[in-house]
């Protein structure tokens, strides 16, 4: 998971677990969009084109859609740290544990927890720091195996922590 962590976002290493699960549903669907048009250009019957054609515009354009929104996500949000940076790592630590998150890495430049307080929401909380600045991210755990969860999370959970974490800070 470590390897993940860049300095403005997080990265999966294309074709791995984690990018398949978190990208698995636009590649599926951009995939299905490739095979429509495939077979637009094998039949020559004006009635099933028109319905090949409308799948693959479909089916393509969400595809290309919902891969950039994933991207998205995977950005870094930021606040301002007001107060010593030790403290703050010691502050953050007492709220993950008190809101049912484990810590996976804790170092000094990141920590990433999982939530634990649920079987379904899996969140990640990804914090990346500097002396002024905290950068942060929220998705869904890329290892939970459930690509259309990933697509359609709201990760209530970690805005929550993240709205007590900018409180602390």
């Amino acid at each position: 998971m470590k390897d993940w962590i860049k300095k403005d976002r997080l990265k999966f290493k294309v074709g791995s677990l984690e990018w398949m699960n978190y990208f698995g549903l636009p590649t599926g669907l951009v995939m299905f969009g490739i095979i429509f048009l495939i077979f637009v250009f094998k039949t020559y019957d004006s009635d099933k084109i028109f319905v090949l054609l409308t799948g693959f515009i479909s089916c393509f354009i969400t595809g290309v859609l919902t891969f950039f929104l994933q991207l998205h996500r995977l950005r870094f949000k930021s606040f301002k740290l007001d107060r010593e940076l030790s403290d703050f790592k010691n502050v953050v630590s007492e709220i993950l544990k008190n809101s049912n998150w484990e810590i996976d890495y804790d170092n000094e430049l990141y920590l990433q927890a999982t939530y634990r307080g649920s079987l379904i929401n899996l969140d990640m909380l990804t914090l990346r720091f500097s002396k002024t600045e905290i950068r942060w991210n929220v998705i869904r755990h890329p290892l939970s195996h459930n690509a259309i969860a990933n697509l359609i999370t709201l990760n209530n959970q970690g805005k929550m922590v993240i709205k007590q974490i900018k409180a602390s800070a």
